[in-house]
């Protein structure tokens, strides 16, 4: 009985490579050669987005809102922060990790 449990062990694990093996070895495109640039550096300076300013503690930051079929992010005025181009949008949420 060990034996046929074994060889059926054997078996769905041939069978499952077999099946979701990749038949084709994929192809490496080249890359472009593109002169390289030096990439300069500001110094990040986080400047305070006067549209977000917090009327209502209550309330989100920035809300999720449909103009059309597509989703947006709107302020606590109701003025488009996040132009609406999202098929689904949803509330931000601070996670805790502990």
């Amino acid at each position: 009985m060990m034996n046929m449990k074994n060889l059926l062990t054997v078996l769905c694990i041939f069978a499952s490579l077999f099946t979701f093996s990749q038949t084709k070895s994929v192809k490496k495109i080249p890359a472009k050669k593109i002169p390289k640039t030096p990439i300069q550096k500001r110094a990040s300076v986080n400047k305070p987005n006067p549209d977000l300013v917090v009327i209502n503690k209550d309330l989100p930051v920035l809300i999720p809102k449909k103009k059309g079929d597509q989703f947006g992010y709107v302020n606590q005025n109701g003025k488009f922060i996040i132009q609406p181009e999202y098929h689904i949008a949803v509330f931000f949420m601070k996670i805790a990790i502990f």
